[in-house]
């Protein structure tokens, strides 16, 4: 009830109130706004889920990178990645790694590491060249690997779900997307430390 009413005065002040909720919950949410406010004040209402909040941004704002790949599609991507970087026989480091499945796994948590810490492919393999010996080896594999999943998913004209994310967040940075806007959550256990750099985003650049 106390959510509601703070909905309803942003409304009633001219603000834009963007509602989010997990999108399971998105239709049920909507439908339930709409009875409560009616037309004219629902029209000052958006809800949504934080996943489509981001890709809305950037088919708005940001660029073509495709559509996001699910988990299933991720896996599939970085198997065949291995399997590309397997047939060069150029591993230096993890030979025996490229022919277990569990390294399909580990290698998609690496990078998905590497890419919120804002390390690319290049980076990786420029720093390869920079060091010797064990370190050496594995970052350069890491690098090729990593290269090769990023060149899979967009020439299936796919994106990781991490890079909707960031581009997102670069988004909310750089463009008033939130301005006269205030922004309310419901029906959330918990967040991802994705999504709470998202909402950080979102919250230093909003009204309320």
């Amino acid at each position: 009830e106390m959510l509601r009413e703070k909905i309803k005065s942003a409304c009633m002040n001219g603000k834009q109130a963007f509602v989010f909720v997990p999108d399971q919950f998105s239709y049920e949410y909507d439908k339930m706004l709409y009875e409560i406010f009616g037309v004219k004040m629902f029209n000052k209402i958006e809800v949504v889920g934080l996943n489509r909040f981001c890709e809305n941004l950037r088919k708005k704002y940001g660029s073509e990178k495709g559509v996001t790949a699910d988990d299933n599609t991720r896996i599939i991507t970085m198997y065949q990645a291995i399997r590309n970087f397997r047939h060069t026989n150029k591993a230096a480091y993890y030979t025996k790694n490229l022919e277990k499945p569990s390294f399909v796994n580990t290698m998609l948590d690496m990078t998905s590491q590497l890419f919120r810490n804002g390390i690319s492919p290049v980076t990786l393999k420029s720093l390869s060249e920079k060091t010797n010996g064990t370190l050496q080896n594995k970052l350069y594999d890491i690098g090729n690997i990593y290269e090769n999943y990023e060149k899979c998913l967009d020439e299936k004209g796919l994106c990781d779900g991490l890079s909707v994310v960031s581009e997102a967040c670069e988004i909310i940075k750089n463009n008033d997307v939130l301005s006269d806007c205030e922004i309310f959550f419901d029906r959330y256990d918990s967040f991802s430390r994705d999504e709470f750099r998202l909402i950080e985003a979102m919250l230093y650049k909003c009204d309320n």
